[in-house]
């Protein structure tokens, strides 16, 4: 298996996809075990996992962070009502939607 791909192909969800098709169809050059199988479903779901479920919460966590230092970097030159100025700034960034 790994002489078919680099080490760096079987991270991508595709390609794991694509082995795994090939491999239950028996359309590989070379027979895949059984546990070879198992093992390429297993870092596919992982790499699922970690895609929707982790990573939006470390994107949430960003955010924030870089939210705190925004509202602490205007903080150095006393505005007031800093809340409201970045709610606005926010507001600002977000995608107009066409209806």
């Amino acid at each position: 298996l790994r002489n078919a791909r680099s080490l760096h192909d079987i991270r991508n969800g595709k390609t794991i996809r694509d082995l795994l098709s090939e491999a239950r169809a028996g359309t590989l050059a070379e027979s895949v075990s059984e546990d070879s199988c198992h093992l390429m479903q297993r870092i596919l779901d992982t790499t699922n996992e970690h895609l929707y479920s982790k990573i939006p919460i470390l994107t949430n966590k960003i955010a924030d962070c870089m939210n705190l230092m925004q509202q602490y970097f205007l903080s150095f030159y006393d505005i007031e009502n800093i809340q409201d100025i970045i709610q606005k700034k926010k507001k600002e960034k977000l995608p107009v939607s066409i209806e």
